[in-house]
């Protein structure tokens, strides 16, 4: 996780896939990873530090879950938070 790391998750959570995107030297790398959000109100309060890795006793309900985040928005690390970027 990074900046919700050292503060603890408070109230409830959800959490979901999300492809972030890290610039490089020559370009970008797009990479999923595990995001969480406030709930109701959605706002994104940490996410993992390393992409996801297809893993679990059900590989067919993860992949489904990483499969729906390419349909919502790219993200990019900004000052210790997420924000929406055009791909």
């Amino acid at each position: 996780m990074n900046e919700s790391d050292e503060a603890a998750l408070v109230g409830p959570s959800v959490w979901n896939y999300r492809v972030i995107r890290t610039p490089q030297e020559d370009g970008c790398s797009y990479a999923i990873h595990e995001v969480h959000h406030d709930s109701p109100n959605g706002r994104i309060n940490g996410w993992s530090a390393d992409p996801a890795v297809v893993a679990g006793d059900d590989l067919e309900w993860v992949l489904d879950r990483m499969r729906e985040c390419l349909s919502k928005p790219v993200l990019e690390e900004r000052g210790n938070k997420l924000l929406e970027v055009r791909p």
